[in-house]
């Protein structure tokens, strides 16, 4: 089974302190040997020298051997081949002069051997006191490192926890926002395990609700367009029938109007809702917006506005062909609910496109709520009637539509003279070029 990241996080701190921890100590024990080692070499070259130095100043050869113990553990002997010293042991004579180290049961035995007369001087220290101490020494840095590598673990475990939390946090909330039984091969215990799981879930619930809404907006498209053909097909058969009234014929052809857009409107919706972002076409700038401007034109008319199109019919872009129509056609209907009688000129830019209108335009206190869902403010002097409702959605879809698409949408008012309205629309991928019309072909076209 594998660690939790706690476990992985308290471990590794733990390691890390027992390391740096075992380090200094070593480092402290073998430092304090070092010392007294030298302390002890240093006492007995100062001892050998001061006595041999006295010893010399009294006689040139020695005629009775010299026996010294300076303190419990301090020895010194000076002695010749013809005179010996009783008490010395046997294993100094063979040792050359200099520094020596003889490790004894308990201790080391340091020796300093140097000429003196006509002879040899010994000094002799035992260091087993000194080594004693320097034992309890060890066994201290000893208790110090395992305290410390006990509180380290104790600081590890809280600052495990403290890490940790966020992330458990996360992935409780992540399981209470997607709730479900886990899948098999994610059932693991540490929280890489269970966030995942629950990341799984998450992302099992939105694929589930993305395809009930694709499936709903299919089926939404199929149930309503029967009717709207059987709608279109009856007035269109009224309409070739002999009418007594004007009124009744105008009445047919908006209706006809009205079914286009609806069919127009769920096409565009559906192809939206089961087409990623990611499906896109190279398509003329021109052709898309004379589809969106088919079934707007007459109420154009009707209104007062005058759509001028400014776009080469050489400049394409790689877009979703329906989201395009979706944007154009939301804002062709805010000029004619808002800005006629006016004219509205679409014009290429390089990457996307501007529709500006010589309307009123928007008030400074309006213009940050336009792209608001629902907000709609009707000027005095528009027209009372519109075969468009005012119901204020219209560029709320557009600005949603765009930001599916990763395109921007923006706004100006007024543009010129305290009047009008410009809405930029730019691109994210590969930009149109700006209209370079052909010799003859001015590239525009003006409906009236």
């Amino acid at each position: 089974m594998r660690p939790s990241l706690a476990t992985r996080v308290i471990l590794a701190l733990t390691v890390l302190i027992m390391f740096a921890v075992g380090l200094v100590s070593l480092t402290a024990f073998y430092t304090h040997q070092r010392m007294e080692s030298r302390v002890i070499d240093t006492l007995l070259k100062t001892e050998a020298d001061r006595l041999v130095s006295r010893i010399a100043s009294v006689s040139p050869t020695w005629d009775v051997p010299f026996v010294r113990q300076f303190g419990p553990h301090l020895y010194a002997w000076g002695e010749s081949d013809q005179v010996r010293a009783p008490d010395m042991p046997d294993f100094l004579r063979a040792l050359p002069n200099g520094m020596h180290y003889i490790e004894g049961e308990h201790s080391t035995l340091h020796i300093k051997i140097v000429d003196a007369r006509d002879g040899r001087f010994y000094v002799m220290y035992d260091a087993v006191e000194t080594e004693a101490l320097t034992r309890e020494f060890g066994l201290s840095l000893l208790l110090i490192a395992l305290f410390f590598i006990l509180a380290s673990y104790a600081t590890a475990w809280k600052l495990a926890q403290w890490v940790v939390q966020p992330l458990q946090e996360v992935t409780d909330l992540l399981a209470r926002w997607a709730p479900g039984r886990p899948r098999k091969q994610d059932a693991r215990s540490d929280e890489r395990g269970r966030l995942t799981e629950a990341f799984n879930r998450m992302q099992d619930r939105i694929e589930r609700t993305i395809a009930d809404q694709k499936e709903f907006a299919a089926n939404f498209q199929h149930e309503v367009r029967t009717p709207l053909s059987i709608i279109r097909s009856d007035a269109e058969l009224l309409r070739r029938l002999p009418l007594d009234s004007p009124a009744r014929q105008h009445r047919l052809d908006r209706i006809i109007r009205c079914v286009d857009e609806l069919n127009d409107a769920l096409t565009s919706t559906y192809s939206l809702s089961q087409s990623d972002d990611g499906q896109r076409e190279t398509v003329s700038l021109q052709t898309i917006i004379q589809d969106a401007l088919s079934s707007l034109s007459e109420e154009a008319a009707r209104q007062g506005l005058t759509l001028h199109i400014e776009v080469d019919p050489a400049c394409h872009a790689t877009v979703n062909p329906h989201a395009l129509l979706t944007v154009v056609r939301n804002i062709v209907r805010n000029a004619i609910r808002h800005a006629a009688p006016a004219t509205l000129s679409i014009r290429a830019l390089p990457g996307g496109l501007s529709f500006t209108d010589d309307g009123p335009g928007i008030p400074a206190s309006e213009l940050p709520h336009i792209f608001d869902r629902y907000f709609s403010q009707r000027r005095k002097d528009a027209p009372a009637q519109s075969s468009f409702g005012d119901s204020g959605i219209g560029l709320a879809i557009a600005k949603q539509t765009c930001a599916l698409q990763g395109w921007q949408l923006e706004a100006h008012s007024p543009v010129r003279d305290q009047r009008g309205t410009a809405f930029t629309l730019t691109f994210d991928t590969t930009s149109p070029r700006a209209p370079q019309p052909a010799a003859g072909d001015t590239g525009s076209a003006t409906i009236t």
